[in-house]
């Protein structure tokens, strides 16, 4: 076989294999077009399941909100009730606190109690607490010489939380600790001053006689 023959027959066979690689480079860049478009779907899918899981817990959240404050504008109104009750037993002579209507009234009390507690009401306390102005709403001061600055003396009105959330602050008063030193003597004046005007006065604040009028008293 000639050269001439020989390049005639490797000509279709080098354009096939361009052909082909042409053909494979084609494949390539589709399937990973392909391979892009599919991870975006993944993506995508992968974004609106934690949008729907979100939307699920936030529904949850929501209607265990609602189980939970649902009872919230019924507690606020019948706090005042529990007001009043706790006002008529502070009130109570002694002598009547042995009657047993008496000892019903108080029960209902109890029981109203009981049951705002069992809906999550719980009061907020003060006894031996510092003032936070997250829970309890100071409405006047006074001074104390054994209790520390903002620290609460007096409970004027109980407050209460929710299940955790405010419901109502305490009303309280705080202390502003130890009177100043300085206030006790405030107002009077100094001790070598305080004297002038007693020393010309008698004990009734008459002024005391001058000279020549004892002299003439005498010779007379």
């Amino acid at each position: 076989m000639t050269d001439e023959a020989r390049t005639d027959a490797a000509a279709p066979t080098e354009a096939g294999a361009a052909t082909l690689e042409a053909r494979i480079a084609e494949l390539e860049a589709a399937l990973q077009k392909e391979r892009d478009q599919a991870d975006d779907y993944m993506k995508k899918w992968q974004y609106a399941q934690a949008e729907l899981t979100n939307m699920r817990r936030r529904g949850q959240q929501e209607r265990d909100d609602l189980v939970k404050f649902g009872v919230a504008p019924l507690a606020a109104a019948l706090l005042e009730v529990l007001d009043n009750f706790e006002r008529a037993e502070q009130s109570l002579p002694p002598q009547f606190r042995s009657y047993t209507w008496v000892n019903g009234v108080f029960l209902i009390h109890r029981q109203i109690e009981y049951y705002l507690q069992q809906h999550g009401l719980e009061a907020i306390q003060t006894a031996d607490q510092r003032y936070d102005p997250a829970l309890h709403e100071a409405i006047g001061q006074e001074h104390h010489e054994t209790i520390a600055a903002d620290m609460i003396v007096a409970e004027v009105q109980r407050g209460y939380r929710l299940h955790g959330r405010l419901l109502r602050p305490a009303l309280v008063r705080l202390s502003q600790g130890p009177a100043p030193s300085g206030d006790a003597a405030q107002g009077q004046p100094p001790s070598g001053e305080a004297a002038t005007d007693g020393d010309a006065s008698g004990p009734a604040g008459d002024a005391a006689p001058r000279p020549s009028d004892t002299q003439g008293t005498a010779n007379g």
